[in-house]
């Protein structure tokens, strides 16, 4: 039995210092012209865990995902270890999904795919 649920508007409760993995498919997320953009030039994804106040480059937790090039299946599992969250008072903190796209000869594309949205830790 899982020890954290994500409700159907992304928000996340989970127990302190437990195990969580969840796959987004990002194609929910993603219009035809930025799948086109991934598939050509792959990209990363980012998770960053936030406290309330915060924005998401002072995230408290990373984590990054390289998407190949050419995939056509962009389902994603965010993990997280019990180290990530053992030490954090339970609380309200916040996620973000980031995607950035490289772009070859032109600048990076960066588009958040669940912007900050709440992340329940519990005991």
């Amino acid at each position: 039995m899982a020890n954290y649920i994500v409700w159907k508007n992304n928000v996340i409760s989970m127990v302190r210092g437990d195990n969580f993995s969840n796959t987004f498919d990002l194609n929910k997320y993603l219009d035809s012209h930025i799948l086109e953009q991934l598939s050509l030039n792959g990209g990363t994804l980012y998770f960053g865990l936030m406290y309330p106040n915060s924005h998401f480059e002072d995230s408290i937790i990373i984590k990054e995902y390289v998407l190949e090039e050419s995939s056509e299946d962009y389902e994603v599992t965010i993990l997280l270890s019990p180290d990530d969250t053992e030490l954090l008072i339970p609380g309200t903190y916040y996620y973000t999904l980031k995607l950035e796209i490289q772009g070859g000869s032109e600048p990076s594309q960066v588009y958040t795919l669940i912007p900050k949205t709440k992340f329940l830790i519990i005991d």
